[in-house]
């Protein structure tokens, strides 16, 4: 037995002893393999679901030939979320012998920081959406990369937090990697400046969506699935008077899509991998951290991109590429950073949970 047993010195700052404490090893390293491979598995789950899903998403938009149906599409997505999401919700009351649990209040639903949350939701699916059809997947992350920047701008005049100057300097990084990517993409012909304003647009209401979420889970006492439910139901009835007035619907039958089958394949599973993706981005902020998901994240973007060029036969200069790593360093630098400034327990948890919230809204169905 003593071999399996290591002794762990620990140096007691506050008072100045020294105390021994015994570890089994062989428990010790068994628990940290097995975390290991759980925490292995989530992120690679989550890299692949959010990536299989920017793809399908851009098979569903298409590209700035086709006929626009991208808020169709958004709207046929919240459909299929709602419909899973009832029946998950149903299921557990039925499970649990608790149908009360699975009900959800009138003046709930029409609460003001739920139509707040539901109003920016709706608008940052648009715009996921809109961008994506006019954008590439390769520059997709390049052109919502100042989420981060409207973070800090809407923390700084909404939330009256205190701003240092290396959150400034990575939100620099960022915009530096922002502009030099549209400077390149516009040097290589392939420029959307409308793409890169519905890049920006959706960028803001992922920043407010993420704020507004914390107020939002309250309502619901911190169940996501039932506040998940509510807001895809809202942007459900919101989006039909959208898609009549913006002519989409039409398109979308006299584009002949509705009755191709690989349309429908595809539509469905994008509508299961959205629902899949607020579940493995919350579980993956739980099994690391908000910190962690970002820089995942961002690590998924760079694999995201390189797939994208090689899929779509790209070629790309090096100042695109160093536009690319110039976003990813910055957001990651700034997730980073804002975790170790938060320095009392209550600063602490108001930033986690706006990274958290930030991180579920961020990676929605993109």
């Amino acid at each position: 037995m003593a071999a399996w047993n290591i002794v762990v010195l620990t140096q007691g700052f506050a008072s100045g002893c020294k105390s021994f404490a015994v570890v089994p090893l062989r428990v010790h390293q068994t628990s940290m393999a097995v975390e290991i491979v759980r925490v292995a598995v989530v992120v690679l789950s989550y890299w692949t679901i959010s990536i299989t899903m920017v793809f399908a998403n851009k098979y569903l938009v298409g590209d700035k030939s086709s006929d626009d149906i991208s808020l169709f599409v958004s709207w046929v997505q919240c459909i299929a979320t709602v419909v899973l999401l009832f029946a998950f919700n149903f299921a557990r009351a039925v499970y649990t012998k608790n149908l009360e649990s699975a009900k959800i209040s009138y003046s709930t639903i029409t609460a003001r920081p739920v139509l707040q949350m539901a109003f920016c939701f709706v608008l940052m699916l648009s715009f996921n959406n809109m961008c994506l059809k006019l954008v590439g997947v390769s520059f997709y992350q390049v052109a919502r990369s100042t989420t981060i920047i409207f973070v800090v701008i809407f923390s700084v005049t909404i939330l009256k937090k205190a701003v240092s100057k290396w959150i400034v300097g990575c939100c620099c990084l960022v915009a530096t990697g922002f502009f030099l990517g549209i400077d390149q993409e516009k040097v290589m012909g392939s420029l959307s400046v409308q793409g890169v304003g519905f890049g920006v647009a959706s960028s803001i209401f992922i920043a407010l969506t993420g704020i507004f979420t914390k107020t939002a889970l309250d309502v619901f006492d911190r169940n996501e699935v039932k506040l998940t439910l509510c807001t895809n139901a809202i942007a459900i009835v919101v989006f039909i008077p959208v898609i009549l007035l913006t002519g989409q619907f039409s398109s979308a039958i006299s584009s002949g899509q509705l009755s191709d089958v690989y349309f429908w394949v595809f539509l469905s599973i994008s509508g299961i991998l959205g629902t899949l993706m607020a579940w493995i981005s919350a579980v993956q902020i739980n099994v690391t951290s908000p910190v962690t998901h970002h820089i995942s994240a961002n690590s998924k973007a760079i694999l995201q991109t390189l797939i994208a060029v090689v899929y779509y036969h790209e070629v790309k200069s090096s100042l695109w590429w160093i536009s690319v790593f110039l976003v990813v360093i910055g957001a990651c630098s700034y997730a980073i950073r804002r975790y170790h400034e938060e320095k009392t327990p209550v600063q602490a948890t108001e930033q986690i949970d706006i990274e958290k919230n930030m991180g579920r809204t961020a990676e929605w169905r993109n």
